[in-house]
């Protein structure tokens, strides 16, 4: 399953904000520039929030946690890509995943619903690769919704663009 879960992951990156972004002006050139700063307001607030919470919460990633378990022979775990050890709660990547289609859905007054479901697998690909525990995913989900949100209410003072009138 590494090519279905573990590939699909660096979507959940930078790299799949960027491909939103050539696919929103494609899809909707004459609304881009104001969906693009709202978006990046979305996921702005979300990568605070997230950076801000590990400030607080020093939680290991699971080879971290099962280090000597892993090195004694009890535990096996599927590491792919990188062994990171620290910052794991919450899950940034979900975070920004959920942000951006929070924020998308509010644009496009909730049209694109069945980005979440993409959303939420690209969260789990986070625990498959080992780089995170269910919690860590779970809050990645509230963090990056919570970003979405703040960036509507932020957008009700700046009026950046009309939220749920978009055109898909």
């Amino acid at each position: 399953l590494d090519y279905l879960f573990a590939w699909t992951t660096y979507l959940a990156t930078a790299f799949g904000l960027i491909l939103v972004f050539v696919l929103l002006k494609i899809w909707d050139e004459k609304h881009f520039a104001k969906h693009f700063v709202f978006v990046l307001m979305a996921v702005a607030g979300s990568v605070l929030i997230e950076k801000g919470i590990k400030l607080f919460v020093d939680r290991s990633r699971p080879y971290g946690f099962f280090y000597q378990d892993i090195d004694d022979g009890n535990v096996i775990l599927n590491c792919i890509f990188n062994a990171h050890v620290s910052n794991s709660f919450p899950s940034g990547h979900t975070a920004l995943v959920f942000a951006t289609v929070a924020a998308l859905n509010a644009v496009y007054d909730h049209k694109l619903w069945f980005l979440y479901p993409v959303a939420l697998y690209l969260g789990l690909t986070r625990i498959y690769v080992g780089a995170h525990f269910p919690s860590d995913v779970l809050a990645g989900v509230l963090v990056g919704i919570l970003g979405s949100f703040l960036a509507v209410q932020a957008n009700k003072k700046l009026k950046v663009v009309a939220i749920g009138h978009g055109t898909p």
